[in-house]
């Protein structure tokens, strides 16, 4: 076992990426990428302004969404562990996310991601014409949605 000593501040989210790798989010605003065999920090990923609340890697490994508490959803490279958008947009407008808990979930194939704020799931469609994510459809729920996971492609 090793330990996450790379962070100035609480770490806030963890995810692995397959067996050899894992992601870390922290309060600092910045999240890292791991090499679980020896634990040797790989990426540091520098961005948000405040918390980094949830992440996601895309299947392909390639890409990873985050959000944090500076209400930006952001999109990272990480082949060049660099940022590819600081802020997503949809329909032309960037998406602001309200400062309530959320989280974002890539699709088991990675052609939509699902992001939460407050009772309010939406999922997008991440690429068009206009190279926007196209929100493609809304759940609203009685009470704060603060997870979930896709059972298979087409289920949330």
């Amino acid at each position: 076992v090793g330990a996450l000593m790379r962070h100035q501040r609480p770490i806030s989210c963890l995810r692995f990426h397959s067996m050899s790798h894992m992601v870390s989010g922290s309060d600092d605003g910045e999240m890292i990428v791991w090499r679980t065999k020896d634990w040797e920090s790989l990426l540091h990923l520098k961005g948000h302004k405040g918390p980094v609340v949830d992440f996601d890697v895309h299947p392909s490994g390639r890409v990873l969404l985050s959000c944090g508490r500076d209400n930006t959803l952001r999109l990272w490279d990480l082949v060049r562990g660099k940022p590819l958008h600081s802020s997503v947009k949809s329909y032309g407008k960037t998406i602001t996310i309200l400062p309530e808990h959320h989280f974002v979930r890539w699709s088991p194939s990675g052609d939509a991601f699902a992001l939460s704020c407050g009772n309010t799931v939406s999922l997008f469609d991440p690429e068009n014409s206009d190279r926007t994510a196209l929100a493609v459809a809304s759940l609203v729920h009685d009470r704060q949605a603060l997870s979930a996971a896709y059972v298979d492609q087409h289920t949330l």
